[in-house]
């Protein structure tokens, strides 16, 4: 397994390669050793040095810990996840999402599994960009809601399948996944995340729910905000935010929370074994490469809130995030990667090459 100073030395020879990207960090975590290095810098200035101690908002990884909770709450009797969603929603929500879906048959295994055809709300449209991300910037300082960003799909997009039929990633349906768990348990969906994924008892001192929750103290140097030459860091967090998105973590924070979640650590057996129970396009427990993903590449086989997906020859479980955050586990040999590519400047394919290189140096 490579130390620190030979994986700084790994990354700052791919990074050289790269002059578009401004920084990368990484960490290894195998059989209780672990290593963490980095290159280049925290911000496009290239004036403060990027540190594995910098955090990163981890967007779209936050699902997996959103799944979790759902799993978790689900085996503890507060739901059921195949019982329909026209019943665990508020009134007017259910209202909202009636005029495009059914809701009294997508369910929220569905929702987890990215199969209830709900369109996501920044999905690409006729032109090949997303509207939603055209919308947030035009308005860096709107400070979205949930509900704006439900109805937001509704008006700009019809269904993307029959519900359970296909795998088809929906950061819409996460907010309705953190709608609903909010309704049930009437508590805050940073709070019950918190909880159940026991963030505090993992002493994850450096992951928080940006803006929805208080941030440690000191807070960490958070990597500056970018999508390739799209500098975002003056756009409201809010409109990643509320299940699809919106934790803040480290690289070590996030390594942590994803050994413990295969130790068994934040759920028991029978809860892990259904969120890691996958699905393909050939439907329940078929092999499959999926659909997009919305970061660029496949999705590979769905669980619930992550996926299994093949890398250089070895079977992963992963989630990647917008911004650049990637984690890759395999679970037969105890090795987890995790990576900040700094600005999202390449694809999610080649970061999940590296990571698999870094595993296997």
């Amino acid at each position: 397994m490579v130390d620190g100073a030979e994986l700084d030395a790994i990354l700052h020879d791919w990074l050289s390669c790269r002059p578009h990207v401004h920084g990368i960090v990484a960490r290894v975590d195998r059989c209780g050793g672990a290593a963490a290095g980095c290159a280049g810098f925290a911000d496009p200035l290239r004036s403060a040095r990027l540190t594995t101690a910098h955090a990163m908002r981890i967007a779209s990884n936050t699902k997996t810990f959103v799944a979790a909770t759902a799993v978790s709450l689900a085996h503890g009797g507060l739901f059921d996840l195949d019982r329909p969603i026209e019943a665990m929603l508020p009134g007017p929500l259910t209202e909202l999402l009636a005029a495009r879906y059914d809701p009294g048959v997508i369910t929220p295994r569905m929702l987890l599994r990215h199969t209830s055809g709900i369109t996501e709300h920044c999905a690409a449209d006729a032109a090949g960009t997303s509207a939603y991300l055209r919308a947030a910037r035009t308005r860096p300082l709107h400070r979205w809601t949930p509900t704006e960003q439900i109805r937001f799909s509704l008006e700009h997009f019809g269904p993307g399948g029959a519900a359970g039929a296909a795998v088809r990633y929906s950061d819409t349906g996460y907010v309705v996944l953190g709608q609903l768990i909010e309704h049930l348990t009437g508590r805050p969906l940073p709070a019950v995340v918190r909880e159940r994924c026991r963030l505090d008892a993992l002493g994850l001192d450096h992951t928080w729910w940006e803006s929805l929750e208080p941030g440690p103290h000191p807070e960490p140097r958070r990597l500056h905000v970018r999508l390739g030459d799209d500098d975002w860091e003056g756009v409201d967090c809010s409109f990643d935010l509320f299940g699809g998105g919106g934790l803040v973590s480290t690289v070590g924070d996030l390594a942590t929370w994803w050994r413990a979640l295969f130790a068994r650590r934040v759920l028991p057996d029978a809860a892990l074994a259904e969120l890691l129970t996958v699905q393909g396009l050939g439907g329940p427990g078929c092999d499959g490469d999926g659909d997009g993903d919305g970061d660029g590449g496949t999705l590979g086989e769905a669980g619930l809130g992550i996926f299994r997906r093949r890398v250089a020859g070895r079977s992963w479980w992963t989630h990647r995030g917008l911004w650049g955050s990637l984690v890759l586990h395999d679970a037969d040999d105890d090795c987890t990667v995790t990576m900040f590519d700094a600005q999202a400047a390449e694809p999610g394919e080649a970061l999940e090459e590296l990571g698999a290189a870094l595993a296997a140096a």
